[in-house]
């Protein structure tokens, strides 16, 4: 989940001509940026329509969320909000079609917002925040009185149509509450956001308290907490929250998971207390990344680090895949810290990308790259897929340089946002760019999400027409600006594609619906063997070990709720190894 960055226009403004010399550097060989494929604008029939969140699922189509009033069609559906008001929207994308196959809106009689969303199968969950009561089809929420509520809420996408299932809220809260993050495995639901003092939140049994008081009767500062649910299918539960943060602004804006590993991250000031480690900030807002350990009915905090300088940081977006994990935002400090790499900025706010390895009870930074020139730029969106990091964001100004990649703003003064997307390869300990791509027109253009599938890359935000993605100009005839999504495919990865068959045995039929067999001959070796069924993005979606018999292995998996699209079915004995490609229909 990521949060559109606002321009940095209050940040102070650093000169360092030696961080953009080191930026324009070459690091090998540029790889050529891919071209855009497809760009697509939500078009409000009136008032006004944002995508603020996007997900996907294993066959490649695109979830958006966000916001919007008076009424939008998308694809066959028109929408319309509540007396005029702010209300959410959920869609579907299809890419290959390029259109919204189905759209739901949710909310009631006040400002309303998706903020973030997450996809596990034919499951949808959405977070936000609602004030007074909000509706979600069957489900309603009561009202949250006085104070902003966070929400999750469960649809269930059938194919051309979807519907809400369920939607929870706080048990009770005595001040503002949001949801900004959203991360799933299985039937768990991990959420993360903000809770504001002097007050309390309580998410299932658990009561959270903010760390800070009243400032002369008005509201303190906010704390982050992430909370863990369990979808029961038509109903859902909290399962156990954790709080975060001190007497300063601190927030939880980014989840990731990795089995039971939950990766939060977000920002802090002061000193702001994780679990039993304290952070101290090196002066203004700085970076964090914590690891929360889920038990079953308990969470613990594993360890927590932070990232950044005197100046102000941001870490809206994280990845994670295995043992590393990605974060990404902007620094404003002179010379910002992510463990012993040094990032030292080229004017104004920079974008960044940062990685750390997970050593189980520690973690440390690898390494962290910067991005920008001598104005403003963040980066707002991060996808992992492999060793292949790709990251979105802003530029301000009339040039900026992402690794050795030269970008033009379509604004010659520089006066307006445009949009890039950046390829990183991580090589281990270090990284480098291999491409980048920009798009936009004379008006401001934020990105606010970004999401992959295999080698497609989609951007969504919001954009002032006309706008250009390559060959697409996006126009948009009501209101200054409108809601979009768009795609690019990274060529380099179609064209270094190791073959995705290898290995003994054979696995049929394929395609397949509900099953398939895999079978491996005799004489590849006996013992305990691992299958394991990946989708697209690289999430464990089956897996089951097994005993190889001397006269080898028939093994049915079972495909019943994976989504048509491509998956990869990997065997692994300590004597042989095979990985086959599984085509669902």
């Amino acid at each position: 989940m990521t949060i559109p960055l606002p321009p940095f226009a209050w940040a102070p403004r650093y000169r360092i001509v030696l961080a953009l010399a080191l930026l324009l550097t070459t690091w090998g060989t540029r790889a050529q940026a891919p071209a855009w494929q497809t760009a697509v604008a939500l078009s409000p029939n009136s008032g006004y329509a944002s995508v603020l969140t996007s997900a996907t699922d294993a066959a490649g189509h695109v979830y958006l969320g966000g916001v919007f009033s008076g009424t939008v069609t998308l694809g066959t559906t028109t929408l319309s909000s509540v007396a005029g008001s702010l209300d959410m929207f959920v869609t579907k994308w299809d890419v290959a079609t390029g259109q919204f196959v189905w759209a739901q809106a949710a909310g009631g009689p006040e400002a309303d917002y998706v903020r973030t969303l997450a996809v596990s199968g034919a499951n949808v969950y959405v977070g936000g925040t609602y004030r007074l009561a909000a509706a979600f089809g069957p489900a309603a929420l009561a009202s949250g009185g006085a104070f902003n509520s966070l929400f999750v809420a469960k649809l269930v996408d059938a194919g051309a149509t979807a519907a809400f299932v369920w939607a929870q809220q706080p048990a009770a809260a005595t001040s503002s509450n949001a949801a900004y993050a959203l991360a799933v495995n299985g039937s768990n639901v991990y959420m993360g956001g903000s809770f504001f003092g002097p007050g309390t939140v309580q998410l299932g049994a658990t009561t959270l308290t903010n760390a800070s008081t009243s400032l002369n009767g008005t509201s303190s500062p906010p704390d982050g907490y992430v909370a863990k649910l369990v979808d029961a299918g038509p109903t859902a539960a909290f399962a156990w929250a954790q709080s975060a943060g001190g007497t300063g602004n601190d927030n939880c804006n980014g989840l990731a998971v990795v089995g039971a590993n939950v990766y939060a991250t977000g920002t802090f000031e002061g000193t702001a207390a994780f679990g039993t480690t304290r952070l101290a900030s090196a002066g203004g807002t700085d970076a964090y990344v914590a690891k929360f350990t889920d038990e079953g009915a308990t969470g613990r905090l594993t360890w927590a680090q932070r990232a950044g300088g005197p100046g102000a940081e941001t870490a809206p977006a994280i990845a994670a895949n295995g043992a590393s994990v990605y974060i990404a935002g902007a620094f404003t400090s002179a010379a910002a810290g992510f463990g012993d790499a040094q990032l030292l900025n080229a004017g104004g706010a920079d974008a960044y990308v940062a990685k750390l390895t997970d050593a189980g009870p520690t973690a440390a930074f690898a390494w962290a790259q910067a991005a920008g020139g001598p104005t403003d730029e963040g980066a707002t969106g991060l996808a992992v897929v492999g060793t292949n990091v790709y990251v979105d964001g802003f530029f301000r100004g009339a040039a900026t340089a992402v690794g050795n990649t030269p970008l033009a703003n379509a604004d010659p003064t520089g006066a307006t946002n445009d949009l890039f997307v950046a390829k990183l390869r991580d090589t281990g300990p270090t990284s480098r760019f291999d491409w980048a791509q920009r798009a936009g027109g004379p008006g401001t253009e934020n990105l606010s999400t970004l999401a992959a599938a295999g080698a497609t890359v989609y951007v969504s935000g919001v954009f002032a027409p006309p706008a250009a993605f390559g060959p697409v100009t996006l126009t948009n005839t009501v209101g200054p600006s409108s809601g979009f999504v768009a795609a690019l495919v990274d060529n380099v990865v179609l064209a270094n594609a190791p073959p995705v068959s290898a290995g003994p045995g054979t696995l049929y039929p394929n395609p397949a619906r509900t099953a398939a067999t895999l079978r491996w001959p005799a004489g590849t070796g006996r013992g305990p063997a691992r299958v394991s069924v990946t989708d697209a993005l690289g999430r464990l979606v089956w897996v089951q070990t097994v005993d190889v018999s001397a006269a080898g292995l028939v093994q049915e998996i079972d495909l019943t709720g994976l989504r048509p699209g491509g998956y990869l079915v990997r065997v692994q004995t300590a004597a042989a190894k095979s990985v086959h490609h599984l085509t669902v229909e």
